[in-house]
């Protein structure tokens, strides 16, 4: 630039600059409230675990696939990456809801974890597959030009 000229940040941009890192511990609360709204429901602090700890193991995946894949980490995988912990979230809560009536009726814990999750498994399958089917559509539009 030349001399006695500059710049300077304005409107949108700025104010998210000058918010800086809340995004971090904005997320970190969401999930400290999650974790207590699930163990109220399950009244226990060790099942909400469960159901938390899928989430991650899903994110390394899609982050570990779009490395394989050559893919831009872009709004789309974002927005997919929401749906993901949405539905890794719901598959966790209906395994262990169903693990947990098992228990009730007097199974062991690993026996009922099991049933919980051979019962579930055709469901999880069926959503996740229709969801990548839907989502191939896209995909070819992405590739063809029109």
């Amino acid at each position: 630039m030349p001399q006695g000229y500059g710049y300077e940040w304005t409107g949108a941009t700025r104010e998210e600059i000058s918010a800086g890192n809340q995004q971090i511990y904005i997320f970190l609360l969401s999930i400290l409230f999650v974790y207590f709204l699930l163990a109220a429901q399950y009244e226990s602090y060790v099942l909400p675990l469960a159901i938390i700890l899928t989430i991650p193991t899903g994110i390394l995946g899609v982050f570990a696939f779009i490395g394989f894949a050559g893919l831009d980490n872009n709004i789309y995988v974002q927005i997919g990456m929401i749906m993901l912990i949405g539905l890794l979230a719901k598959n966790a809560i209906l395994i262990v809801e169903f693990a947990l009536q098992r228990r009730r009726n007097g199974m062991g814990l690993l026996e009922s974890a099991l049933a919980g999750a051979r019962a579930r498994l055709r469901p999880i399958l069926m959503t996740s597959f229709a969801f990548i089917v839907g989502l191939i559509p896209w995909y070819l539009c992405q590739k063809v030009p029109l």
